[in-house]
């Protein structure tokens, strides 16, 4: 990244000399930087000279405001660590400078979560990534929307996942084994809260999920088990003996489908009850017709 400076700067300070003129500031470049995770890179401090040139500054002391997001070394070398935002400070004497670095964790993703909740994303290594601390511990995080990308941090624990979904209140994702994690707030209600993933079934184990609203869903076994903000406990949807391959929750609605492709609804928090958009009796024919939103 390149600045070029033409001209006088600072009119007031123009002398006829070569040197840095008796009120130019020491600058640090580049001001601003976005570099990549576990990468570097080179800071200057340098003042602006009297004909608009650029006078390297030497013994610089160099300071980073937050070493666990990227440390500076003596010489001034930022390496990135963390994704994040951090203020490099230079002094020189009297003087001082700042520069912003912005680091980011760029991966490739196998699946992606964009709920209300927050931002989060498996790579593929398995491993969570959401925006904003969202699963590592910090409650209510403040986030910076400016630049979702630059403000990812790796969710809590060894686990590793293969999906992640997120609502209004919680994500969750569906472990390698087959685990259920939440967290976030009101997962089951007033019983869970969780700063961290935590099971929110340890028994169960599940084939696929389903993150919407305020509630959250599982397959198991084709048995759809439901949870959410406004149930104390995870609940059993009666499919009366019908089996699913798919699950997809709505805000106020849950939807599976069969392997012939026929689609049950129940209402929020697993209720099976006869009604609209609710799961009917299976007529003696076998699989139920086709039913869902209009």
């Amino acid at each position: 990244m390149r600045y070029p400076l033409a001209g006088c700067l600072l009119l007031a300070a123009c002398s006829d000399g070569t040197g840095p003129g008796p009120e130019s500031p020491l600058l640090v470049l580049p001001a601003v930087d976005t570099i990549p995770a576990e990468s570097s890179v080179q800071l200057r401090a340098v003042q602006v000279g009297s004909r608009g040139d650029t006078v390297e500054v030497r013994d610089v002391v160099w300071s980073s405001q937050d070493p666990d997001v990227a440390p500076v070394s003596t010489d001034g070398v930022v390496t990135g660590t963390r994704s994040g935002q951090v203020t490099i400070v230079a002094l020189a004497g009297d003087l001082r400078g700042t520069a912003v670095v912005r680091v980011e964790r760029r991966f490739q993703a196998s699946d992606v979560s964009t709920g209300g909740a927050g931002l989060c994303a498996v790579d593929l290594d398995g491993q969570i990534w959401c925006e904003g601390g969202w699963g590592t511990g910090v409650p209510y995080p403040d986030r910076d929307t400016t630049d979702i990308r630059t403000f990812l941090a790796p969710v809590s624990g060894a686990e590793r996942y293969t999906l992640v979904g997120s609502n209004q209140f919680f994500a969750c994702a569906l472990s390698t084994t087959g685990k259920v994690l939440c967290w976030g707030y009101s997962i089951l209600g007033q019983s869970l809260n969780a700063g961290v993933p935590t099971p929110v079934a340890p028994a169960v184990t599940f084939d696929t999920i389903s993150i919407q609203g305020s509630n959250g869903c599982g397959l198991a076994q084709q048995v759809a088990h439901c949870w959410g903000s406004f149930q104390d406990d995870v609940s059993t949807v009666n499919t009366y003996g019908v089996p699913l391959v798919r699950l997809d929750l709505q805000e106020y609605l849950g939807c599976g489908w069969t392997a012939n492709g026929a689609q049950l609804c129940w209402e929020t928090f697993g209720e099976a009850e006869p009604g609209d958009h609710k799961i009917e009796q299976p007529s003696s024919a076998g699989v139920p017709p086709l039913r869902g939103l209009v």
